[in-house]
């Protein structure tokens, strides 16, 4: 199997919805829809140094926590792309990253968290002809990482005037 590197751009469009879908849940992927084939036909890789999430305190108030993992400069998100084309009949590249229920680490801070792959499930995750049942198990699996939770700046995005799209 040939891997390859892609820029893309985060969310599937619906021509319905205004709004990008940036995740979609490890739990019901393979039935929804608009994952069903890409889940068992174009899983990838999203590598990342860490991500962000923003710990909800009540009302308002959020508390925002870089996380990264212990062991690694670089963790692997599994995601699912598709190929679709835009007005122009460009092929149009896209992605979703896949989230679990949060591991007891990640549990104060947010109920979900990315699926995050060892490097020995990276492997699974790229073959081609993995059956559905193999697909759910590491879909369902706790691969037990150690985090690197640091709190940063509390205010989130839209409270400074710009936006970032929260992953949840």
């Amino acid at each position: 199997d040939e891997r390859t590197i892609a820029l893309a751009k985060w969310g599937f469009s619906l021509d319905f919805r205004k709004r990008l879908v940036i995740n979609a849940r490890a739990e019901t992927i393979t039935e929804k829809i608009m994952f069903r084939e890409a889940i068992a036909t174009t899983r990838c890789i999203i590598p990342a140094n860490m991500f962000f999430e923003w710990q909800d305190q009540g009302g308002r108030k959020k508390i925002k926590y870089r996380i990264g993992l212990q062991d690694s400069d670089i963790m692997s998100l599994g995601g699912v792309y598709k190929v679709s084309l835009d007005k122009d009949l460009k092929p149009h590249l896209s992605f979703v990253i896949i989230t679990t229920e949060a591991d007891e680490s990640m549990k104060e801070i947010h109920n979900r968290m990315p699926l995050i792959l060892t490097d020995d499930a990276v492997d699974l995750w790229l073959k081609k002809d993995m059956s559905m049942n193999r697909i759910s198990e590491l879909l369902n699996s706790n691969f037990g990482h150690k985090f690197i939770i640091e709190k940063c700046d509390d205010k989130p995005p839209e409270e400074k005037g710009y936006e970032q799209i929260s992953m949840f």
